[in-house]
């Protein structure tokens, strides 16, 4: 099962945050220069050096009693270690997306993976062998999704308390229970149940998201995303949604995007943007990129006579971010840059495979 397509419109969340709004401070007005004001002050303390007053100091605890109570909330200090007390404090400053991530799950869960339509049991899927239903693809899959849903949380816990201490251990423990929940009911779905193997996948889509965070520089370098190219097949499928697929006659005619593995590809893009060296010269355009693919499992491809195919893949591709939204001026070109960390564009890298 691919958990890609619901964890999109997370990553398109990811999108419209960026910054958080900064009010520009503007200096009252005064009847005295900076200067005149030092050599006031200065003749006062027998001539001892003053520092220059700094007219946008003068806001700073303006704008932090601005910051909402969750804010203030989330961002006190409780000790040097990780605690529950802070687990919650956190929780509780991101319930918008807490409630959006939990109803998209539940409303995906219901109309495309038939939950409630068997008795609870475990299923053993396996990893990425040949004898497995999608080659692995929707392992990967989990773990994206759980790599986004950590993001999701991370940046939503960071804006409501800037620099929050511990913000990623949160958001991967709360990304870990939404995981959890899509698994356990899928123990009640005839066609998947509870899989280990899926939250071992969850799991390391969870660390992947921590460790780029937590090592300084790496998320500027290293981007995990999903690459998706559609075919007739699929806009042809849009017409059956929300269904997972259209279905004449018992066969299945074509995929909607949620579960067509056939047409994605996983992959991380080193982006050499991310290192001083090349910085300022047109190496910064170039990603190498790795990733894995897998074809000839669907029963389309079978009946195609299409052979089993499980792909690891390398290329060169195009920053289309540091190309075209360096500055990440402006909402729309915040938007889109963060939208590059997750997706990749197609047509903008040459693989071998």
């Amino acid at each position: 099962m691919s958990l890609a397509s619901c964890t999109l419109c997370l990553a398109i969340a990811q999108v419209g945050q960026g910054l958080p709004a900064q009010r520009l401070a503007q200096p009252a007005a005064t009847s005295l220069s900076d200067r005149e004001i030092v050599e006031s002050v200065g003749a006062d303390t027998g001539g001892a050096a003053v520092r220059p007053l700094d007219p946008t100091e003068g806001d700073a605890s303006t704008d932090q009693s601005e910051k909402g109570s969750v804010s203030s909330e989330a961002a006190k200090p409780i000790g040097t270690n990780y605690s529950g007390k802070l687990f919650l404090r956190q929780a509780k400053a991101i319930p918008w997306r807490l409630g959006g991530a939990a109803t998209a799950i539940t409303l995906t869960g219901i109309a495309n993976w038939d939950w409630g339509s068997s008795p609870f049991h475990f299923h053993r899927e396996g990893w990425f062998g040949k004898d497995t239903k999608s080659l692995g693809m929707d392992k990967l899959g989990h773990g994206y999704s759980a790599f986004v849903l950590t993001d999701f949380f991370t940046d939503g816990i960071d804006r409501a308390s800037p620099g929050g201490q511990y913000r990623s251990y949160t958001a991967g423990l709360l990304a870990m229970g939404m995981m959890t929940y899509i698994e356990v009911f899928d123990g009640f779905s005839k066609d998947h149940g509870f899989s280990p193997e899926d939250l071992a996948v969850d799991a390391a889509g969870v660390a992947v998201s921590i460790v780029r965070r937590a090592v300084p520089g790496l998320r500027d370098k290293v981007d995990f995303r999903l690459l998706y190219l559609p075919d007739k097949d699929t806009f042809h499928s849009l017409r059956c949604l929300p269904r997972p697929s259209c279905n004449r006659g018992g066969v299945v005619t074509a995929h909607s995007p949620i579960t067509d593995y056939s047409n994605q590809r996983y992959l991380l893009a080193l982006k050499l943007a991310g290192f001083r060296t090349v910085k300022r010269t047109p190496l910064r355009l170039i990603e190498v990129q790795a990733g894995y693919y897998a074809r000839g499992y669907t029963a389309e491809d079978q009946f195609r006579g299409e052979p089993l195919r499980r792909r690891i893949f390398f290329g060169l591709g195009l920053n289309v971010g540091e190309l075209l939204f360096v500055h990440r001026r402006g909402w729309a070109g915040k938007a889109a840059r963060s939208a590059l960390e997750y997706l990749q564009v197609p047509y903008t890298a040459v693989y071998n495979q």
